[in-house]
C-alpha cells in the first residue's frame, strides 16, 4: 500500500516537474494564456499511468474482484466495487487538483506576462526619453562647434 501511493507520488511529481519546464522553461509563459489547451492535467495522467500499470502487472496471477463471503455464504462486498470507487473517489479529488493547478499556473504565467509587459513599457518610456535628450545634447553640441578646419 505505502509502496502503491510512493509511485503514485513519484509519478505526479514527474508529470509537474515535466509540466514547469516545458512551460516556463522551454515555451513562453504566454502561450499558456492564449493556447490553454495544451494543458496536459499532471495529476489525472498520473493517475491513469498508475492505474494502467496497475493493470498490466494485475493481469497475471491476481484476481482484483475476488469476494468475501460471510458464514452463510452471501457476499459481504466485492474488492472490485470497491476498488471501482476508490478509483472514481481519486479521479474527482485529481480532477479538483488538476483544476487548481491549472489556475495557479495561469496565474503565474499572467504575472510573469505582467512583468514582462511592465519591463517593455518602461524600457521603451525609458529609451523614447533618453534619445529625446540626447538629442537636443547633440544638436547643441553641433550648434556650437565650428566646423571651419574640418577638410
Amino acid at each position: 500500500m505505502i509502496d502503491d501511493i510512493r509511485n503514485l507520488t513519484s509519478i505526479i511529481l514527474a508529470n509537474l516537474k515535466n509540466d514547469i519546464i516545458a512551460n516556463f522553461v522551454t515555451r513562453v509563459p504566454l502561450l499558456l494564456v492564449l493556447d490553454p489547451e495544451s494543458f496536459e492535467p499532471p495529476f489525472t495522467n498520473a493517475l491513469d499511468e498508475y492505474l494502467t500499470g496497475k493493470l498490466v502487472s494485475n493481469s497475471s496471477g491476481y484476481n482484483v474482484s475476488t469476494n468475501l463471503a460471510n458464514a452463510n455464504g452471501f457476499t459481504v462486498f466485492s474488492f472490485h466495487i470497491v476498488t471501482g470507487y476508490l478509483i472514481t473517489f481519486l479521479q474527482i479529488v485529481f480532477g479538483a487538483l488538476d483544476i487548481i493547478y491549472s489556475l495557479l499556473r495561469l496565474c503565474l504565467s499572467a504575472i510573469f506576462f505582467g512583468i514582462f509587459l511592465s519591463l517593455f513599457v518602461f524600457c521603451f518610456i525609458w529609451l523614447g526619453v533618453t534619445i529625446n535628450r540626447r538629442w537636443k545634447l547633440i544638436a547643441l553640441i553641433i550648434r556650437n562647434l565650428e566646423f571651419e578646419n574640418v577638410c
